[in-house]
């Protein structure tokens, strides 16, 4: 199998269709990992009914643990290659999987390929570059993060890329298990990118990555504890 797409999902039943649909067109040899953490909106019956139209797609209902910990069991059942991650309010235009998955095999599988993406407002109807794309130097070649630094320094867009699953487990990367959002992807960015010994870029964007969207983890902090654990986590694994 080539790609295993995981798809961690929390109350997000006005956007999941969408999601949905835009991930499953793709060509690939893959499945789409559905991991319902305790949704109380109608998410878990979207899922079922995307899951009869597509036997690719695959559900996980389970008690409500938090944005690391399901991504952490999508990560211990996957059977892919490459792990793709994507949020349940976002969508791709065009076959980004597909595109990725054609730029490992043209530079013998790295650890990592990313892309550049869009960021969008709630209706999808603006849309904006990330502050990354065209300043990466080194595009369609094997890097490692020391050469392509501002890949840190903005959004910590995980969902932008897929992870090669044997460099994952390989190297003991997971999620850091906090409640709720918890900012768990400021980690896995760190260390998936200063662990990879190969790294792929493309300026090309499929991702739409809806900003600042009301009611997402990222529209308010709840606990200001939180970003300082992930900071002094991100220390300990430079």
């Amino acid at each position: 199998m080539d790609v295993s797409v995981l798809v961690p999902v929390y109350n997000t039943a006005a956007y999941l269709n969408q999601c949905l649909a835009s991930i499953a067109h793709s060509s690939l040899s893959m499945e789409i990992i559905c991991l319902n953490d305790g949704s109380t909106d109608e998410s878990l019956e979207v899922m079922q009914h995307a899951a009869k139209r597509d036997t690719r797609i695959a559900i996980i209902d389970k008690d409500n643990e938090g944005y690391g910990a399901t991504l952490n069991k999508g990560l211990a059942i996957a059977q892919g290659r490459y792990i793709a991650i994507i949020e349940p309010d976002d969508y791709l235009e065009g076959d980004m999987l597909s595109a990725l998955f054609e730029l490992a095999g043209k530079n013998d599988f790295p650890d990592v390929v990313k892309s550049a993406y869009w960021q969008v407002d709630d209706s999808g109807s603006q849309k904006s570059h990330c502050s990354y794309w065209g300043r990466i130097k080194t595009v369609g070649e094997p890097i490692q993060i020391e050469e392509a630094p501002l890949l840190l320094r903005y959004h910590p867009s995980i969902w932008s890329a897929i992870y090669r699953r044997e460099f994952l487990i390989e190297s003991g990367i997971t999620f850091v298990e906090a409640s709720g959002a918890g900012w768990a992807d400021n980690p896995f960015l760190i260390e998936t990118m200063f662990k990879a010994k190969s790294i792929v870029y493309t300026d090309d964007s499929f991702y739409c990555y809806r900003d600042g969207r009301i009611g997402s983890s990222t529209a308010s902090i709840g606990d200001y504890r939180v970003p300082f654990d992930r900071w002094n986590e991100m220390t300990d694994i430079l």
